[in-house]
């Protein structure tokens, strides 16, 4: 599959973010720490796209997903850039829980895929997780709705960070 195989919205994205890959792998390895970065506008941009991106993500069919999963697979800075997006919309979820913001957060996640350490991606989900309970948002359903849209590695991921059944009954004294 190729970009252009998913949502109309998709190839644009796609061809944005990737002259921004194409342009560190340009500059970065031949001019090595003096390469010259993107400006604060132009990484706004940049993260603009990736916003849109991941809400596309959300929207897509599997089929869609799935390509867009390729396309930050195949990239080297980018997923950078997915794992900023999470830290934004986790904060988001930390300050207002909501099942929403809860969704939001993870969505960069599935769409990073645990391609850069799935460690880390394991202590991110977790993370929401405990959020989420301590603040009485039900974790079920988005947890549900998240892995149905992911892969099925993230999916596993999910479902192996799920608190243990006295943490997601909030009856943390049973034992």
């Amino acid at each position: 599959m190729t970009p252009h195989d998913a949502p109309p919205a998709w190839p644009g994205i796609a061809a944005s973010l990737q002259a921004v890959e194409d342009r560190y792998l340009a500059e970065r390895p031949r001019a090595g720490h003096g390469a010259r970065y993107l400006s604060p506008a132009e990484e706004e941009a940049v993260m603009d796209t990736v916003r849109r991106a991941c809400d596309l993500y959300a929207r897509g069919s599997d089929a869609d997903r799935a390509v867009m999963r390729a396309f930050f697979a195949g990239t080297y800075t980018l997923l950078s850039r997915l794992w900023k997006a999470h830290a934004e919309r986790a904060r988001s979820f930390a300050s207002k829980p909501s099942p929403g913001s809860l969704l939001g957060a993870l969505i960069p996640l599935s769409l990073e895929d645990a391609v850069t350490d799935s460690r880390d991606t394991i202590l991110a989900i977790r993370s929401l997780l405990d959020t989420a309970a301590a603040s009485g948002v039900e974790l079920e359903p988005v947890r549900a709705q998240v892995a149905a849209i992911s892969s099925p590695r993230f999916g596993k991921l999910l479902e192996d960070s799920r608190p243990p059944p006295q943490a997601r009954s909030g009856n943390v004294d049973a034992q």
